[in-house]
């Protein structure tokens, strides 16, 4: 272990922003994600939220570096936002492909990869929200999404008591 930081707010998931900071998504919070420095310096965006607080494990967020955009899973309201940080500008995301979004990762050509636990599938999107495509994942209640440094690998596990898996894909 390189650091420990304390910090105030609750979090639940957590991306890198840059080689300095990550971007948290908070619950019981007024904030939905925030920013935090590698000190554990917190620091919040200038993006106007939906008053809304999260409970614990109802929403998980990512960063799209290349565009300065944060995804934020809404799994109570089946929505995914796409905040323009830039801009304050957001999109909402409302499909039925997508039902109880877990996670989000961000993988090649800044495409945005939903754990959608509802429909037992991954949910590929744009980073300006369009549903590309759905993929099925043969497990029960899928979690959590990652994609390789090299954006060639992805990854989902799930939470289910008696059946726990870990799937690895290529992507092509």
């Amino acid at each position: 272990m390189k650091r420990t930081c304390k910090v105030n707010a609750k979090y639940i998931s957590i991306s890198l922003m840059d080689d300095e900071k990550c971007v948290v998504s908070t619950y019981d919070n007024d904030e939905h994600f925030r920013i935090v420095s590698m000190t554990g310096v917190e620091d919040d965006f200038n993006v106007q939220f939906p008053s809304k607080r999260y409970k614990p494990g109802t929403n998980f967020c990512t960063y799209i570096r290349g565009r300065n955009k944060v995804v934020n899973c809404d799994r109570d309201e089946d929505k995914i936002y796409i905040y323009d940080i830039e801009s304050g500008e957001s999109v909402v995301v409302k499909d039925n492909l997508i039902k109880s979004p877990c996670c989000v990762a961000v993988g090649p050509y800044d495409h945005v990869f939903v754990c959608s636990a509802g429909t037992r599938s991954l949910v590929e999107m744009s980073p300006g929200g369009r549903v590309l495509s759905s993929h099925q994942i043969d497990m029960m209640f899928p979690l959590s999404v990652a994609i390789s440094k090299d954006e060639k690998l992805l990854a989902v596990s799930n939470f289910a008591i008696g059946a726990k898996k870990l799937s690895l894909y290529k992507i092509t």
